[in-house]
């Protein structure tokens, strides 16, 4: 809220209000990572041209928006990488030989 306040200065002027505001939005976005909701009221911040603040419903689609994106480009990160090759050697039978032989002396 404070950034809201800060960039909408003709709003939330009244501490009621803003302490009203302040309940509501925290109900509202309990169970949205705080993460995404800050990059989204910061991105609604930089891109707006209405000169009025945002509404939970636009910060909380912006947030899913944002938490879209980051997870499509970690995912094109990570199709980008080559598979790792795993090369499975077979263990030589003097070690088989002797792995046997100590399991055998750890059994009681």
């Amino acid at each position: 809220m404070t950034a809201i306040r800060a960039a909408y200065p003709n709003y939330y002027r009244v501490q009621a209000e803003i302490d009203d505001a302040i309940n509501l939005w925290a109900e509202m976005l309990v169970d949205d990572k705080a993460e995404y909701i800050a990059k989204a009221v910061k991105e609604f911040i930089k891109t707006d041209i209405s000169g009025f603040p945002p509404t939970i419903g636009q910060i909380r689609n912006k947030a899913g928006e944002i938490k879209k994106a980051e997870y499509d480009k970690r995912k094109r990160e990570t199709d980008m990488l080559p598979e790792p090759e795993i090369d499975i050697a077979e263990m030589p039978e003097e070690l088989k030989r002797k792995m046997a032989a100590w399991m055998r002396g750890m059994q009681v």
